[in-house]
């Protein structure tokens, strides 16, 4: 059981500990006891407190509305382009290296040089605009069950492609 609520207009998810591993800590507890200290958990101010059996999405894409937990897209959009954003940042960080060291290869006249710069180049353009496909992705309209599996779908092309120029630029 997972307990979602609204907090400073923030969706926020409770993750309990579990029974067994808080009796450790307590001592022996019924149920009503158990739900009665991880409710604690939840703020005073708290609002729109939900509580689930479970959470399959990243609770960073959750909102609650009318006392139900649902997907918001835009967050779900915005989580997709954070994970792209942080694998682009790891392979343009380790080309950094690779193109100064290529810079002065190229003034020095090393056969190769300069079409390995110009490559390395190529990468880290597509690299800059790897977010362009998930960007443009149109959330406002759509069912959450169509539109959610299209997200997930280009946001794990998109690694991908990050996954594969990082192999080829080092």
């Amino acid at each position: 059981m997972k307990i979602v609520y609204r907090r400073d207009n923030k969706t926020c998810v409770v993750n309990p500990i579990s029974k067994e591993r808080l009796e450790k800590e307590l001592g022996p507890l019924n149920n009503a006891q158990y739900l009665e200290v991880i409710r604690r958990a939840v703020p005073a101010d708290a609002t729109d407190v939900v509580e689930v059996n479970d959470v399959a999405e990243n609770p960073a894409m959750l909102d609650v509305v009318n006392g139900a937990v649902v997907v918001n897209l835009v967050k779900a959009k915005d989580v997709g382009l954070f994970h792209i954003r942080n694998a682009r940042n790891i392979v343009i960080n380790k080309t950094d290296s690779v193109v100064l060291m290529l810079n002065e290869l190229v003034e020095q006249n090393v056969v190769n040089a300069p079409a390995r710069l110009a490559r390395i180049k190529e990468i880290r353009a597509e690299l800059r605009n790897i977010t362009e496909d998930l960007k443009a992705l149109d959330v406002s309209q759509g069912a959450v069950d169509d539109v959610l599996p299209v997200i997930k779908r280009k946001t794990s092309e998109a690694i991908d492609r990050v996954n594969t120029l990082g192999q080829e630029s080092v």
